[in-house]
């Protein structure tokens, strides 16, 4: 069954393998195979193919450079049998990976993985192959015309085209030194370089693929219709399609970059806040930390912590305006206050008990604030009045 290039756009982009091709390939022009031996020898896009591949495979200084290079790497890190290999006609390098291999004098069993790097573009793909081989006997007759009395009858039983089963780990290491090596090229899915293109005429021996993107990316040996193991659109992930953004996408862009920005700005202040006052000066405008609480015994004895909001965080950084954050979280707070003497007086921090309560600085240092809880409460019967509790808050870092 032929398959032809299609793939869902929407989630997608494999728009740069058809631009490539039709870079260097005739699409849709041939009327008849007398039109395909000209048009080999005629159309600029095949001179352009030839002349990579002359300048690639053919010049030694160039293959050993840029080839021969790639396969000693290959061979430092995998201590296994390499072999590259090149076709006269196509444009790739290609190679494989010797995994098993069984040699007798009457058949040959081998499982290889073999990829291919791609001339014209940055792609490569890479797949896993059952292959075996039968010494068979040869008639006389030409066995005294070739000097042989046996003969080699290949075939591959099957492929394997994503990392699975025994090929998992030699597959993905190989496909990472690829990538380590070209970092930019990407991984051509088997359900893709399968595909044909209609109208794509290669110089392809093999009149099947004449039109399948493998041949023309690559090579033009990987017969169509093998049998395959694996996931056929395995690297399908490598190929995303970039999101056009609509209008409500760029609103949205608009609205975070611009409470980013706020966000900046109030980090911003809060360090100049900060840094106004250095963690050297002795000074209670500052940002403190709590750390902990003791409860004091006397007047305010078994009063405790009220329904008081303690706080966790106290900037006092501002001579008038003090921001806190509670124990249980929330957003930041804010509330009016004062300081006169050694009395920190905190005028609408809680509402019910409004003024009847104030702070005692009792220590302060460069790094510590010392605070006591001090309550006068009278209402009615209701008689609240004392040192309730005493704070240590440290310098916040």
């Amino acid at each position: 069954m032929k398959e032809y290039f299609r793939f869902n756009s929407g989630i997608h982009n494999f728009w740069p393998l058809y631009e490539t091709i039709k870079a260097y390939y005739p699409l849709g022009i041939l009327e008849s195979e007398s039109d395909a031996i000209t048009l080999h020898e005629t159309y600029p896009g095949y001179q352009q193919i030839a002349s990579i591949i002359e300048d690639n495979l053919f010049d030694a200084k160039n293959y050993q450079e840029r080839w021969g290079s790639f396969n000693k790497f290959l061979r430092k890190k995998f201590k296994r049998k390499i072999s590259g290999s090149i076709n006269t006609f196509s444009p790739c390098f290609s190679g494989c990976l010797t995994l098993e291999e069984s040699d007798t004098p009457t058949y040959l069993v081998a499982k290889e993985i073999h990829f291919v790097i791609s001339l014209l573009g940055p792609y490569y793909t890479l797949y896993g192959v059952d292959s075996s081989t039968l010494m068979l006997a040869l008639d006389h007759k030409r066995a005294n015309s070739l000097g042989i009395d046996q003969a080699r009858y290949p075939t591959i039983h099957a492929i394997t085209v994503s990392p699975h089963l025994e090929y998992e780990a030699a597959f993905l290491q190989l496909k990472h030194k690829i990538v380590e090596w070209f970092p930019n090229y990407k991984f051509v899915p088997y359900a893709i370089h399968q595909m044909r293109l209609r109208g794509l005429s290669t110089n392809s021996v093999n009149p099947k693929g004449k039109n399948q993107i493998f041949c023309a990316l690559f090579k033009p040996d990987l017969a169509p219709n093998l049998p395959t193991r694996g996931d056929k659109w395995y690297g399908f992930a490598e190929w995303p399609q970039e999101k056009v953004p609509t209008s409500e996408d760029e609103r949205n862009q608009q609205l975070q970059a611009a409470q980013e920005e706020k966000n900046r700005q109030l980090l911003e202040a809060h360090i100049q806040r900060q840094s106004a006052g250095s963690v050297l000066e002795v000074s209670i405008h500052k940002v403190w930390k709590f750390k902990t609480a003791k409860q004091l015994p006397g007047e305010g004895h078994g009063i405790g912590m009220m329904s008081l909001e303690m706080f966790d965080t106290l900037d006092l950084i501002d001579p008038n305006e003090l921001l806190y954050t509670t124990q249980e979280a929330g957003p930041v707070k804010s509330s009016l206050y004062s300081i006169v003497g050694n009395v920190l007086s905190i005028h609408s921090w809680d509402v019910h008990l409004g003024s009847y309560f104030r702070f005692l600085v009792t220590d302060l240092s460069a790094s510590q604030l010392r605070l006591i809880l001090h309550l006068d409460f009278v209402k009615g019967r209701k008689i609240l009045k004392g040192n309730i509790v005493e704070l240590l808050l440290e310098l916040q870092e």
